[in-house]
This record gives C-alpha cells, structure tokens and sequence, in this order.
C-alpha cells in the first residue's frame, strides 16, 4: 500500500511514466492476442462465409440470428421521442432525410429485405 501511495499524485491516479503496477494488465493483454489472432485468420472469404451463414439462419426463422443480422444492417431500432416543438420536428425530418439518401443504408436494406422475402422485390 505505502508503494502504491508514492507512485500515486496524491488524488488516485498514477504518476506519469507509472504504467500501473509490475507487468501492467495481463488480463487485457491475453484477450489483445486473442483479438489479434481472430483478425489474422478473418480473411474476406471467411467473414462472407460467416454472413452467408447468419443469413441463411435468418431466413430458416432463427430469431438469434434475424436480430444479429438486422442490427448490423437497418441498425437498431429507433426509440420513441415525443416532440414538442416544431424545430424538434424539424431536426428530426432532416435526419430521416439524410439517412433515407444514404445509398449504402438503401442498399443495405434491400438486400436483407430481398434475402429474408427469398428473393422477391
């Protein structure tokens, strides 16, 4: 304890070039290695394969996946606001307008739309 008060600047927190303790975090540096071996072996065919997969679960009505699949692309659901002004109202239209002339967000969600409806427009 009386280490750790000298190391400290008096209010808790580290003195500058402390890095925290002996050895630092190992805890954050195992799951770092791990992260960092994930993204090695996430080629662009895997993750497409892992996509296609979350979809066609999606499609066979497995609702895990219908959420996973909807968050990453229409995003979450937007919470209800109540406004009470019209430049409330206002900001808001111009919100909706930007995001409907996204033509990434557009395409995004026709092609859920296209693959959950098996293919129909």
């Amino acid at each position: 304890m009386v280490a750790q008060i000298t190391q400290s600047n008096g209010n808790g927190k580290f003195k500058p070039g402390n890095k925290g303790g002996a050895g630092g975090n190992f805890h954050a540096r195992k799951v770092a290695s791990f992260r960092a071996a994930v993204y090695r072996a996430a080629t662009i065919g895997r993750i497409r394969k892992i996509a296609d997969k979350l979809l066609e679960l999606a499609e066979a009505g497995d609702l895990a996946a219908i959420r996973l699949a909807l968050a990453y692309t229409v995003g979450e659901p937007a919470q209800v606001v109540e406004l009470h002004t019209h430049d409330q109202a206002a900001e808001v239209s111009t919100y909706v307008q930007a995001v409907l002339s996204d033509p990434d967000a557009i395409a995004a969600h026709k092609r859920i739309a296209e693959r959950l409806i098996g293919g129909r427009p």
